[in-house]
């Protein structure tokens, strides 16, 4: 099943991408629906964050290769469920959550 491409409204009833969070456009054309948007904000949030999501798996896991495999997954975590992003925090508190579980689930 595919999430929802919508970012949702926190319980305020207040847009997280209007929030301030720096990487709120490259949200909007992640969860566009557009290949092309979606492929270049993709890439600019890989990088971005690919060496601390790296760290955090490095760190976890203590091994090179199974911390590239969690690289990976994050960021088709991300382009897959940007839909489920509350916003409750910013999005690159986000993203190293989904690294800490996705190492998690690798050991």
């Amino acid at each position: 099943m595919v999430a929802s491409r919508t970012v949702p409204g926190d319980a305020e009833g207040k847009d997280p991408l209007e929030r301030g969070d720096p990487d709120r456009e490259l949200v909007r054309d992640l969860a566009s629906g557009d290949a092309e948007r979606q492929r270049r904000a993709l890439g600019v949030l890989y990088e971005r964050y690919h060496r601390r999501v790296f760290n955090v798996a490095w760190r976890v896991l203590g091994d090179w290769a199974r911390a590239q495999d969690v690289v990976q997954d994050v960021f088709l975590h991300l382009r897959d469920r940007i839909g489920t992003w509350r916003g409750d925090a910013g999005l690159a508190s986000w993203i190293y959550r989904i690294a800490v579980n996705l190492s998690l689930i690798h050991i």
